[in-house]
């Protein structure tokens, strides 16, 4: 898009990205009331302002800015290896550990930063982050089902942690 503007002097391709792509991989971030997980355990998902997540919504445009707590969520999953054997996570970023931390405090300041909070700011007894390649829908698939995206589980970027496990991190 950009190269056929350029001749006009409106638009320019600085950026990270010179391209979108219709594939994905998501990291979506879950709690549950539970203590301790079992074969019972109901996990509910937060959602981000502006990121993929639940696949009826639909994908959202921010500009001219983008929401620091998504971007940053966005480019984890780089960090990440995909093989035909699953998710290999090398190391968590602190601040990733802390954002896991912060939503089994229920602190308001980070779900504030967030587009749902399943717990209606209550305390977790647990979170975990699931590892999705997500991908947009065709418009017959968009038409039949009214999802925009379809996602696909590789594996688990964090597992089920408590505030106990997270300590002082």
């Amino acid at each position: 898009m950009n190269a056929s503007y350029n001749n006009f002097r409106l638009v320019n391709t600085y950026g990270a990205f010179g391209s979108v792509t219709r594939e994905r991989h998501e990291l979506v971030f879950e709690g549950t009331e539970d203590f301790v997980e079992t074969a019972a355990t109901v996990w509910r998902e937060y959602g981000f302002k502006a990121k993929p997540g639940d696949v009826m919504r639909r994908p959202r445009q921010v500009a001219p800015y983008h929401l620091r707590l998504d971007w940053m969520v966005w480019f984890l999953p780089f960090t990440v290896v995909v093989s035909g054997h699953g998710v290999h996570v090398n190391g968590y970023q602190r601040w990733t550990l802390r954002l896991a931390k912060r939503l089994l405090e229920a602190d308001r300041g980070v779900l504030g930063l967030m587009g749902h909070d399943p717990f209606a700011g209550e305390r977790p007894g647990m979170v975990r982050v699931k590892f999705y390649k997500y991908s947009y829908t065709t418009a017959a698939e968009r038409k039949a089902t009214g999802a925009w995206w379809e996602r696909r589980l590789l594996g688990e970027f964090l597992p089920a942690m408590d505030l106990e496990a997270l300590g002082s991190v």
